[in-house]
């Protein structure tokens, strides 16, 4: 992959470390001396970067939780690809130029449990498991190049891990890393100008691993 693809998610994965650190350190001293306190649902904006169809790329989402008990909680998760149009993996399709080469898409959605099976502090390691549905597939900003693609769908299986601090009694971070494999993967058809063709879906390693960087609120 060449360095112009690349950089636009460096350069997120640089602004969210460093955001992030931020929101850490700013509010250390006040997640001491707050006493914790007992909540029920929370909210977060999650961020996935990861590897789709050989390329590096990044997702976005939402997730609504419930807390279960102190360990478990369990969460509606959905994620797509991210709005930047730079952050979208090319297709690689022989009869355009890299100007023209459609972007793909990606979007899923399921049930997401979370087990913190150690915590000290206000530190937690926790296994996460999203199970549900997903697609993917590829557009083109320029609707006169009759450029159209078949959707792959995908049954979501995502285990991953994750680290968490309390930074506030309503603020946590998390970030950890997991995987998405693609099982039974086919290709995706196309038509362009009249001809077809196929788009093959990679399910080789490292597509699917991705890193978690996840901004939780709890009320």
């Amino acid at each position: 992959m060449s360095y112009y693809n690349l950089n636009p998610i460096n350069q997120a994965m640089r602004y969210c470390i460093l955001f992030f650190t931020f929101v850490l350190f700013s509010f250390n001293a006040f997640s001491q001396e707050t006493p914790p306190k007992e909540h029920k649902w929370s909210i977060a904006l999650p961020l996935r970067f990861t590897h789709l169809q050989n390329h590096t790329t990044m997702l976005s989402g939402f997730k609504l939780g419930r807390q279960i008990n102190q360990r478990v909680s369990l969460a509606l998760s959905v994620y797509h690809s991210f709005y930047v149009e730079s952050f979208k993996a090319q297709a690689n399709v022989p009869e355009l130029t890299r100007q023209q080469m459609p972007r793909l898409f990606i979007n899923g959605v399921g049930p997401e449990l979370q087990y913190a099976f150690w915590q000290r502090g206000a530190w937690a390691l926790q296994a996460q498991l999203l199970i549900g549905w997903g697609f993917m597939k590829y557009e083109s900003k320029d609707k006169d190049l009759g450029f159209e693609s078949s959707a792959y769908h995908f049954v979501a299986v995502e285990p991953s891990l994750l680290m968490a601090y309390q930074v506030t009694p309503n603020t946590q971070l998390e970030w950890g890393i997991g995987y998405r494999p693609l099982l039974g993967a086919q290709n995706m058809a196309y038509q362009l100008g009249g001809g077809e063709g196929e788009i093959a879906v990679e399910n080789k390693l490292p597509n699917g691993l991705m890193m978690h960087i996840n901004l939780v609120g709890f009320f």
